[in-house]
């Protein structure tokens, strides 16, 4: 953690603790499983029972299996099994599916093996929070640190990753003993008991539960050496059947969400492990065909993620690719999904290795997030040169999708000292999407800038989760205290209308018509020249009054000062700081600089880490009006420069922007003129630059 001090929030009631939700009733088709469960053990002795939920999971369509129905017809449950056991002991074993899988997966084995005893030793260890013991029977419906998080990993058993992988690395099946008895207590809660609350069937605990059930399952029906119990394995595998009939109902899939892909990849692994249940094959199918379909819906034509937010593009990158490497998925054109979206990845990695945090991200290096064997141009960015082949460009525009980034020349060294700026202007749906319309991260000169205002954690109820999630947490423009919808009807794809590279500098522009709520249409341009200054222009146009605040975000660590007309802040590089200055309307314009404030709302916090909020300076522009134009510079350079506005003008008539400022050694700026074409950008001057020009412009 950096040198600053984590600032806690005042303890008013409520902040840390969603407000009590009565336990839901599980979905209609696992109510109508329960329900016949609960018929078939009331019917009669123990075998027979056994013997009808044996003859009730399995698929009595299945002319194979007619050995085991004929001994479950005859009360031999210990028969029927071992039939089942010797059909799995015929086939290798199947490869343990991480939904989603994390750093465990590439874990050393003595790592995994510390983690495995930890959690036996002394529990559930999720986050920052203290381990939460494991005794039995465990409290599924637990919720020690009021964090939906962590009910939802404690229900997804996600403590028993180290324990699974441990067992198919090593086939040692004492790492099995704790899966099954975990397995077999949820089951016997769950099910026998009816236990209910809102996590036991929540859509992607359900999902990773699957997967992890498939192995444990894997390994009890095909391992002898695996030791369980009859009544147990028939337990699991009516948990199983109940699984599989939940995740093979359309209706309870999540679509709009990456959660869909948690359950149709449980599904895949939990039918092809036990193709003997009723409903699988049936199920296998809908998960494979589901599974491509919604990947496809899940990125755009571009190979970027829609759900906003680049950690999450990162995460779903993985799990496609372990998809595709279990062999639960074999499909050409998700191969090529999985090439194009692991090589955009370079596009969300800061100089210092971190990726973007925009939507909901924490501060994460990439090199450690990102599972799959590096490309020869992802592993130079991640190695900061040391290794690979440099890529091709050094910015890229997804105009369908909604992201412009811009670099400093590759060559340049340092890497670590390069420029980089993310500009976010995309809306595709509410999933991990914050009120951020047209927000940008800047890293420069070795240390990060303008910064973003991370996740927090996800408790909706949650002042911390409402603040980082607001409009005015954002590099953006907020517009009469308000926060930009997030409601899907608004959603409006990619906002990106031009963008390219001239002269050495780089823009972007975008432009969207908040046509329900401000009736305001408002166009924002990017002008970058890395190493020098970042021009943000905001032009917005309503029929009505509105009050408009043009806010920036500095990194906790910038010491940022109020000046006459802007502000500063020194850094690192010797000799340079940042200067903040308006080039336009400055007399109508009120400027504020907050940082670490509670009351009369929150603003100058940033969320680095999970639960965390640290102070940091947002600094404000505000004026009042039908319609507003913002022109600010952001300049690096010798603070003892007398830095001033300009003559900086528009030009309606030809939809022109002359932009200008003045150094010790003469004036400086650009013109920006809209054309049917795209974007046309002159810089007022032509210094010497140390970066080659990337490329042509685009529109």
């Amino acid at each position: 953690m950096a040198a600053w001090i984590i600032v806690p929030l005042p303890a008013t009631p409520g902040h840390f603790v969603q407000e009590a939700v009565a336990a839901e009733n599980p979905p209609a088709i696992v109510a109508d499983e329960l329900a016949s469960y609960r018929r078939i053990v009331k019917a009669g002795p123990a075998d027979r029972a056994n013997a009808r939920l044996l003859h009730h999971v399995l698929d009595t369509q299945n002319k194979d299996l007619a050995p085991i129905f004929r001994a479950t017809d005859l009360n031999r449950v210990a028969a029927a099994l071992d039939q089942l056991r010797a059909r799995h002991r015929q086939r290798p074993r199947q490869r343990f599916l991480q939904v989603f899988p994390q750093e465990t997966l590439n874990d050393s084995t003595e790592h995994l093996d510390t983690l495995a005893t930890a959690c036996v030793a002394h529990g559930f260890s999720f986050k920052e929070y203290p381990p939460y013991a494991l005794s039995f029977p465990i409290h599924w419906q637990a919720d020690p640190f009021h964090d939906r998080g962590w009910r939802f990993q404690l229900n997804a058993w996600h403590f028993l990753d180290p324990h699974l992988l441990l067992y198919e690395r090593k086939n040692d099946p004492a790492y099995l003993a704790f899966p099954v008895r975990i397995a077999v207590d949820w089951a016997r809660q769950h099910i026998t008991d009816a236990k209910q609350h809102n996590f036991a069937w929540y859509d992607m605990a359900a999902g990773r539960r699957a997967a992890q059930l498939a192995k444990i399952l894997d390994a009890a029906l095909g391992d002898p050496a695996v030791q369980i119990t009859d009544a147990d394995l028939i337990q699991l595998l009516v948990a199983a059947r109940i699984h599989v009939q939940y995740l093979s109902d359309a209706s309870q899939i999540a679509w709009h969400s990456n959660h869909g892909l948690a359950q149709l990849a449980g599904l895949l692994a939990l039918t092809r492990a036990v193709p003997e249940l009723s409903g699988a094959t049936a199920g296998h199918t809908f998960a494979q065909t589901s599974l491509k379909k919604l990947f496809n819906k899940h990125f755009t034509a571009e190979g970027i993620h829609k759900e906003h937010s680049p950690v999450y593009h990162v995460e779903l990158v993985n799990f496609l690719w372990h998809l595709l490497e279990t062999g639960l998925m074999a499909d050409a054109q998700l191969q090529k999904l999985f090439t194009s979206a692991s090589a955009n990845i370079i596009s969300y990695v800061h100089p210092n290795g971190n990726l973007s945090r925009v939507g909901d991200g924490d501060t994460n290096q990439a090199a450690e997030r990102i599972l799959f064997p590096l490309s020869p141009q992802l592993e130079f960015v991640l190695s900061h040169g040391q290794r690979g082949v440099p890529p091709e460009t050094a910015f890229q525009i997804y105009q369908k999708s909604g992201y412009a980034t811009f670099r400093s020349d590759w060559q340049q060294t340092p890497h670590t000292d390069g420029s980089y700026l993310f500009f976010a202007a995309g809306f595709h749906s509410r999933t991990h999407k914050q009120a951020d319309d047209f927000t940008f991260e800047w890293a420069d000169l070795g240390q990060e800038l303008l910064i973003d205002s991370g996740k927090f954690r996800y408790d909706k109820k949650s002042p911390q989760r409402q603040y980082v999630m607001s409009t005015r947490a954002h590099n953006t423009v907020e517009i009469d205290g308000q926060d930009f919808s997030r409601y899907r009807l608004d959603a409006f794809g990619s906002a990106i209308t031009a963008g390219g590279t001239a002269d050495g500098a780089y823009f972007v522009e975008a432009e969207v018509d908040r046509k329900r709520f401000f009736k305001t249409k408002h166009r924002r341009i990017l002008v970058f020249q890395p190493g020098q200054w970042l021009a943000v222009i905001d032009q917005l146009r309503s029929p009505d009054s509105h009050q408009f605040t043009q806010w920036f975000h500095f990194a906790p660590e910038l010491k940022v000062s109020e000046a006459s007309t802007g502000f500063t802040a020194p850094l690192t590089v010797q000799d340079k700081s940042l200067q903040v200055i308006p080039l336009y309307g400055q007399s109508t314009l009120r400027q504020t600089l907050i940082r670490g404030q509670h009351q009369p709302r929150l603003q100058g916090w940033t969320s680095l880490d999970y639960g965390e909020l640290i102070p940091n300076h947002a600094a404000g522009f505000t004026t009042r009006g039908r319609n507003a134009t913002f022109i600010t510079l952001l300049w690096l350079g010798d603070p003892r420069a007398n830095l001033r506005p300009g003559n900086t003008q528009l030009h309606e008539k030809t939809d022109t922007i002359h932009v200008r400022w003045q150094l010790p050694d003469g004036e400086a700026g650009f013109d920006f003129r809209r054309l049917k074409s795209g974007g046309k950008l002159t810089l007022l001057s032509r210094p010497p630059l140390a970066n080659r020009a990337p490329g042509a412009i685009v529109r």
